[in-house]
């Protein structure tokens, strides 16, 4: 769930796919990856918008997440 950083309140949640169990932060914070773990996806999130784009396949039992420069 996406807390409000300005207001420390939650927001409202943001469907990704099933299990997610860990999330990056790209580096300009300008979007978000979370791995899904039963999906073997990877969904990126506009942060701005709070888009959601479509689930990339990563493979089996997706568990974590790097980003790199």
């Amino acid at each position: 769930m996406p807390i409000d950083l300005a207001s420390g309140q939650p927001g409202q949640p943001i469907d990704v796919g099933t299990d997610p169990v860990a999330i990056a932060i790209a580096k300009d914070g300008r979007a978000a990856y979370v791995a899904n773990f039963q999906d073997g996806t990877v969904t990126p999130i506009t942060l701005l918008t709070r888009a959601v784009g479509a689930p990339i396949k990563v493979g089996p039992l997706a568990a974590g997440l790097a980003i790199g420069p």
